[in-house]
């Protein structure tokens, strides 16, 4: 907060008091949750504002766990056989594993197996992003597409909004509690988000000093930690709940977090600083060309993004933000000490120099969580997702001479499942056992490599290649080997790991290359390549057997990859029927454009004529539980269908369905009214 300049503090001001104004005069029209839960909220106050863009953050923020989780693979299975369980792509980056972990012996810890306490589906998030300029449009002018994914809830994380007062005007996507708009466009640039996948933060493993959990040394004195008593009220308890924090030079203890860690772990990370992104949203909301854009995203340093825009004097780009930490030692990939002070952050990378694109020569560029061109001078990360997403959506861009707004629709869900070509030909060469796995092998031979929810080859090939994942890496990491597949490690904090999509892309790397030790071992205890497809085909169809029923033919991928739409009071019911919605099949999967059960919005903006944009939003535009706007929206989304995504004053009013009137209290005596 004391970071605020005058005018962010005056927009926070006015939106806090607003909110509070209508807090005091609905208490007793406040929606059902309210009542059921019989609480009264808090004034709420501008550092919830800030907050509530810190836990955004902190959703994306996954990297401490694949630290653990990488150090724990490294002491079950050595420092080489862990470069063998990632991909091929990203071995280059992973020079100082070994490295890391010798410097950790000497502490003499003992890491136990995690068990796997949460065996849940969970949903990756990810996001895609692309703009063409007006030489592949066909209207002339740029287009822009995003679709941000998150796991769906009712009420959704987000809320369309258009915003107008004054000079300000803009429109696309707010969360609720925080004003500005996140994700659209104004009159001069139109803007998407992405997340940019670097890593931001770094474990510590501290060394205790004498007595007690405060006091620890750093390199030659010893240090006291800082230590925060959190009161926490709980009903029906006569005292408080008491949660100590404590701080060190590196940031709280997290030992918590992790199942059977005992060791006393410091998180840094950026997201535990003081910023100001909320100026950086201000300012992208009034940005008027490229530089302003660029200079407005300065300001977001806890999170890493990449932004592509475009705008209205013929431009596309795209910038990475965050505050990315240059290491003095190694690459943080495992926990590091703490006391020797070699493994400190030495800086960061100066936001000019982070990855950015400007009008490129093909007239299209493209973000999917993807690899940074290997000739990037700087450290960004390994846990970069899986390829897949960024490949089609390049074939897809490079395969047409100019796009419309419908092309993109199209576009953001297609369902092409990229390795498909590649791996069904191992499956169909099969010489089929059985009636079963003869119709099975006839569904793969015919499919088109679509994952769409009326396909029986889709749920086929993905039950087969979750398989052939536990077949090729569920043995030697025991227990661990839910974690590879992409289990949390607690799911309180969060409910997925990117080692998932990087098990599967180390899965089909594998298969075709078949030349790691790895797979070698595997298939010398299997028989040989072709024994081991054979015993996961026959797994696979036992295990839709079991789930779909014993007809083949009413097998479907919807029935595996449903969405549901939840919300935190519909645990159960009667409370799920009356809050929650869905189940329903989704189109799409991990690895695709179209991610289906995760995507929260989709915009298409087409900066020649802004009433001419589309969006698509999941729920509905009202978090109330008896209006009728609450989950209308939910089977456009689905289907793959759009609304338009209006801008002009005179579309606005003409396709308006409601009108609600604040008049002061002056000027009239019956206050707001809906006419």
């Amino acid at each position: 907060m004391e970071l605020l300049d005058d005018e962010t503090r005056a927009i926070l001001e006015a939106y806090t008091e607003r909110v509070n104004a209508f807090l005091e005069g609905h208490r007793d029209r406040l929606p059902p949750e309210f009542a059921i839960l019989q609480f009264q909220p808090q004034p709420w106050a501008i550092e919830n504002c800030l907050l509530w863009a810190k836990g955004a953050a902190w959703n994306l923020a996954v990297h401490w766990q694949n630290k653990l989780l990488r150090e724990r693979f490294v002491q079950k299975l050595g420092p080489e056989k862990v470069g063998a369980l990632e991909p091929v792509t990203l071995l280059n980056s992973l020079v100082d594993v070994a490295a890391e972990m010798r410097s950790m012996e000497p502490m003499g810890h003992v890491v136990h197996e995690c068990r796997n306490l949460f065996p849940q589906p969970h949903a990756t998030p990810g996001s895609n992003a692309w703009a063409v300029d007006g030489a592949k449009s066909a209207t002339g002018w740029p287009i822009l597409c995003n679709d941000p994914h998150l796991n769906p809830t009712m009420r959704s994380v987000r809320y369309q909004n258009h915003l107008v007062g004054g000079e300000f005007e803009v429109t696309g996507v707010t969360v609720p509690g925080v004003p500005g708009v996140t994700i659209g466009h104004n009159a001069h640039i139109a803007w998407g988000i992405t997340y940019g996948c670097a890593d931001m933060q770094n474990i510590y493993v501290r060394q205790l000093e004498g007595q007690g959990p405060h006091r620890y040394r750093f390199r030659d004195h010893r240090e006291e930690a800082q230590v925060l008593r959190e009161e926490i009220a709980v009903r029906g308890w006569q005292e408080p709940f008491i949660e100590e924090i404590i701080i060190t030079r590196h940031g709280p203890l997290i030992s918590g977090l992790a199942e059977d860690e005992s060791r006393p772990l410091a998180l840094q990370w950026i997201g535990l600083w003081p910023g100001n992104a909320m100026r950086g949203t201000l300012e992208l909301d009034q940005a008027a060309n490229g530089s302003q854009f660029t200079e407005a995203l300065r300001h977001w340093t806890f999170m890493s993004l990449n932004v592509v825009y475009a705008n209205r004097e013929g431009n596309i780009g795209c910038q990475m933000t965050g505050s990315v930490p240059i290491r003095a030692r190694a690459h943080g990939l495992l926990p590091v000490p703490d006391w020797t002070g070699e493994y400190e952050w030495e800086g960061y990378i100066p936001y000019d120099d982070l990855p950015r694109a400007f009008n490129p020569e093909s007239h299209y560029l493209a973000s999917a969580n993807d690899k940074v061109d290997d000739d990037y001078p700087y450290f960004l990360t390994v846990d970069w997702t899986p390829g897949f997403r960024i490949r089609r959506i390049t074939e897809l861009l490079k395969a047409k001479v100019a796009f419309s707004v419908a092309d993109f629709q199209a576009m953001q869900m297609d369902t092409f499942w990229v390795p498909g070509p590649e791996l069904v030909p191992q499956l169909v060469g099969l010489t089929s056992r059985s009636e079963e796995e003869r119709g099975a092998l006839a569904y793969l031979q015919d499919w088109d490599f679509r994952l769409t929810s009326d396909s029986a080859a889709a749920a086929i090939f993905r039950i087969l290649r979750e398989e052939l994942r536990k077949l090729i890496f569920g043995e030697k990491p025991g227990a661990l080997a839910e974690f590879y597949f992409g289990s949390p490690l607690d799911s309180s904090i969060a409910d997925w790991n990117t080692f998932e999509g990087l098990s599967l892309l180390r899965t089909h790397e594998l298969l075709q290359r078949q030349e790691a030790d790895w797979l070698s071992e595997t298939l010398g205890r299997r028989g040989g390549i072709q024994q081991l497809l054979h015993l996961a085909l026959k797994q696979a169809i036992e295990q839709l057997r079991q789930r779909l029923g014993p007809e083949m033919g009413e097998w479907r991928w919807g029935r595996l990859h449903e969405v549901r739409f939840d919300h935190p009071l519909g645990q159960g019911e009667p409370m799920q029927s009356l809050f929650s919605r869905g189940l329903c099949p989704a189109h799409g999967g991990l690895g695709v454009i179209c991610a289906g059960a995760c995507v929260s919005y989709r915009q298409i903006v087409n900066l020649g004529d802004w009433d001419r944009s589309a969006a698509a939003f999941p729920t509905g535009q009202s978090g109330h539980l008896a209006n009728s706007h609450y989950d209308d929206l939910i089977e456009l989304w689905r289907s793959g269908r759009y609304h338009p995504l209006l801008w002009s004053r005179g579309r606005v009013e003409k396709e308006g369905q409601a009108r609600l009137l604040l008049v002061p209290p002056d000027r009239g005596q019956h206050g707001p009214h809906l006419g």
